[in-house]
């Protein structure tokens, strides 16, 4: 049900801008590429624990669950309805300790407008009653879903098209449109579910087969919002989510930017939330809660094992340095893309924290795996270096900072970790080289040299 005219700007004065950084914890997850669902799926839960993980960002795909039209689409118990596949990966996440982030995404043929993958705004919002009755915590023992993301890179012809037509940006206003009424279905259910918006793919495309608007030109449109450095609004439109993503993969180190302006790599991400900040305070977001900033899906491959990828200690210290930059840039929750390697032989996506083994059991973690889950920067000024890290567990604690030398391991300080387990300050150095360490208890962060590794290119996804 949409709200009045007079309630609107009550609401959104409750959307406050994104907080300093130092206010926020920084969450983990990893994206569900299959693992869930065979015979390995009890074993691949454990391992996202064993990453530092609390969330899980899945997939609740509309065309599988329901590939004929149900005669009564908003009740859950629909015949046309199969849910068991998603029941079951719920269940286990929530046997693990595990937070579903579901993203809904792929209309089923009945659900769209003729062969494009444009879902029908009324269906999509019956779907997402009977979604979010079915997993609200309060139906037959079921698990409840608070999390809901309203389609995968609306921004990429892939999943939503057309992306123009009569050459004007059409996909925008349209995505409005369907995140509204999705949000409007799962908050008539539960007012505390939250609403993501966004997940956009973070390049500009014009291929023949493949279009994508860039994030920042999409973004701007779907909140109706001018874009540049002064944003302000281009109409009286709203929308109504509590939470932005977006994936702002990254052809360079964790500081490196796109090249085309519309684009958001790691270095874009003030950019981003500079549009944040100026639609929030344009009353252009409709929330009854502060909005907040994800990255549901990110990685970067690594070498080995596809030798054209990122060397495996700097791919270990841009984990480290890209969690501290998206919590820097006021995001609280990253997704990894994938927790182990598709084998190198099946094509790209060697961008896992586990190397894939001969069987599942087999698998190894990477040295950036520990890194997701330990992270820890270390950035020399002088005699001095700026630390920022956070404990595995996201507890609070001491921690004791260590620098290597030719003798050993010295401590130089013990910092406290807050109640998100967040640790920083700046420290003195016992000369400037080496590496350094957070210890706390009986784990030790994997090490963080003191010389700068300069950025280059590379592609996120090598080339295998």
């Amino acid at each position: 049900m949409r709200l009045p005219a007079l309630v609107f700007a009550a609401v959104a004065a409750c959307a406050l801008a994104v907080p300093a950084s130092g206010a926020l914890p920084l969450r983990t997850g990893i994206s569900d590429l299959g693992e869930l669902d065979g015979p390995n799926a009890s074993l691949a839960a454990d391992r996202i624990r064993a990453t530092g993980s609390t969330f899980v960002r899945t997939q609740l795909t509309w065309s599988e669950v329901a590939p004929t039209k149900p005669a009564n689409a908003t009740d859950p118990a629909d015949p046309a309805y199969n849910w068991t596949t998603f029941d079951r990966r719920l269940q286990l996440l929530k046997a693990h300790g595990l937070e579903p982030l579901v993203t809904v995404y792929y209309s089923p043929a009945w659900g769209t407008f003729g062969t494009s993958p444009t879902p029908n705004v009324a269906a999509l919002a019956q779907f997402m009653r009977a979604a979010a009755l079915r997993y609200s915590g309060r139906y037959q023992g079921l698990p409840r879903v608070r999390y809901w993301e309203i389609w995968n890179e609306p921004n990429a012809s892939r999943y939503l098209a057309p992306q123009f037509k009569n050459k004007k940006a059409w996909s925008p206003s349209y995505y409005r449109r369907m995140v509204n009424a999705a949000a409007d279905a799962i908050h008539a259910v539960r007012p505390d579910d939250d609403v993501v918006a966004g997940a956009f793919t973070p390049f500009t495309r014009r291929f023949k087969d493949f279009i994508a608007i860039g994030p920042l030109k999409f973004m701007a449109q779907m909140l109706c919002m001018s874009p540049g450095p002064h944003p302000h609004p281009t109409c009286k439109a709203k929308m109504h989510f509590d939470i932005i993503s977006t994936h702002p993969y990254t052809s360079g180190g964790p500081t490196h930017h796109a090249q085309n302006p519309d684009d958001v790599s790691l270095g874009d991400l003030p950019k981003m939330r500079r549009l944040l900040n100026a639609s929030i305070k344009a009353g252009k977001i409709v929330s009854k809660r502060r909005i907040r900033f994800w990255v549901t899906e990110f990685s970067w491959d690594s070498a080995p094992p596809d030798p054209t990828a990122v060397p495996m200690k700097i791919h270990a210290r841009w984990t480290s340095q890209a969690l501290y930059v998206m919590w820097k840039n006021g995001i609280d929750l990253c997704i990894w893309l994938q927790l182990r390697d598709v084998p190198i032989s099946e094509g790209f996506n060697q961008g896992g924290l586990y190397f894939d083994g001969k069987t599942f059991a087999d698998d190894r973690p990477k040295l950036s795996m520990e890194a997701y889950r330990f992270p820890l920067v270390a950035f020399r000024h002088g005699k001095r270096a700026t630390i920022w890290g956070r404990t595995p567990k996201s507890n609070a604690g001491v921690v004791s900072i260590l620098q290597s030398s030719s003798t050993g391991w010295h401590q130089l300080a013990r910092l406290r970790a807050n109640r998100y387990g967040i640790f920083q300050g700046s420290i003195a150095l016992r000369g400037s080289t080496g590496s350094l360490e957070a210890k706390l208890a009986n784990e030790r962060s994997v090490p963080f040299s003191l010389k700068r590794v300069k950025d280059f290119f590379i592609n996120p996804f090598g080339d295998k």
